[in-house]
């Protein structure tokens, strides 16, 4: 069973100036409210689960990758999984151009996964070592032939040694102890070495978008408008379970280029050696074109191409060199 604390404190930088910006019905029909730190500007929820083995294994079941991108698609499903070989092959290129060129570079991705990522670094000749905690997909990435270990990162042995490129794709807002995820990052990598952190991006336009209609909007007409969602895009619970892309147990804390940057300075991290990037898809330089098929299709292309002409992208990519 999950067990829960309240917090006001932010989670990232420690700062008490926090204000409450809404109050919402999770997926798992827990009530959480959202704070944003008006110190950094992480936006962050309240109560935060206890994060234990255990607890882990509860939030992270097989039942959470079910519908994860709505009832008729599968996370396994062969296409999406080819379009977002792509994307990865194309951010590959781009983490390649910070990383050293010596041979038998050394990767730790932390929250591997099934190891789709894993699949690019080993095709391009890096030594790869996965960390996992929910079981689920390290059975996944194991049957693929990776080295998959499930140590708590931060309890990691100096046994596997250090690394050239630490990869955390879509991990840190899982966590609510970032400072101290970072500065483990820090000391495992070599000198030289990369961090890569990939996580939403709270200044994001879909993000300010989706909060500034929950702020405005009578909660009857908000839900109104999800349970249409869910009714004619199979998608969602048909209410409002989440704040952006802040929904607890799973996505605790939602960064932006202040947030990050802060926590990495705080770890050890060169402001000058930290790189940020604000890329939603279709991004001609970070990500596959995906294929426009119907109106929402269509629609998501332009609303897209607008976020990233406007730096104003879904995810914020970060590039941290030691």
């Amino acid at each position: 069973m999950i067990q829960y604390k309240e917090t006001t404190q932010c989670i990232s930088c420690l700062s008490d100036n926090s204000k409450r910006k809404f109050k919402f019905l999770s997926k798992d029909n827990n009530w959480y409210t959202a704070m944003k730190c008006t110190h950094c500007g992480l936006v962050f929820a309240t109560p935060q689960p206890i994060l234990t083995a255990e607890s882990i294994n509860e939030i992270y079941a097989s039942d959470y990758y079910d519908n994860y991108f709505g009832t008729e698609i599968s996370y396994q499903d062969p296409s999406l999984a080819s379009y977002y070989m792509q994307c990865y092959e194309k951010e590959f290129a781009v983490y390649k151009q910070y990383t050293s060129q010596k041979e038998g570079l050394r990767v730790l991705d932390v929250g591997c996964g099934d190891g789709k990522f894993l699949e690019i670094f080993q095709k391009n000749g890096w030594q790869c070592l996965g960390l996992e905690p929910s079981e689920t997909s390290r059975i996944v990435a194991r049957n693929k032939g990776f080295e998959v270990i499930d140590n708590p990162f931060l309890e990691m042995p100096e046994t596997y040694g250090q690394f050239d490129f630490i990869f955390m794709d879509n991990v840190i807002e899982h966590i609510n102890e970032p400072n101290d995820f970072a500065k483990k990052a820090f000391d495992l990598l070599l000198p030289g070495g990369v961090f890569v952190t990939k996580t939403p991006n709270s200044n994001s336009l879909i993000e300010k978008s989706e909060t500034i209609a929950l702020q405005l909007l009578p909660s009857f007409m908000s839900n109104a408008l999800m349970k249409g969602i869910k009714k004619y895009m199979g998608m969602g619970t048909g209410r409002v379970h989440r704040y952006g892309n802040l929904h607890p147990p799973v996505h605790l804390a939602i960064y932006n280029k202040s947030s990050i940057t802060k926590l990495l300075e705080k770890a050890g991290f060169e402001n000058k050696n930290i790189h940020v990037f604000r890329v939603s898809s279709n991004h001609p330089k970070w990500s596959a074109k995906m294929k426009t098929k119907g109106i929402k299709s269509f629609l998501k292309l332009i609303f897209d191409n607008t976020a990233n002409s406007l730096n104003m992208g879904e995810f914020l990519i970060t590039i941290a060199k030691k």
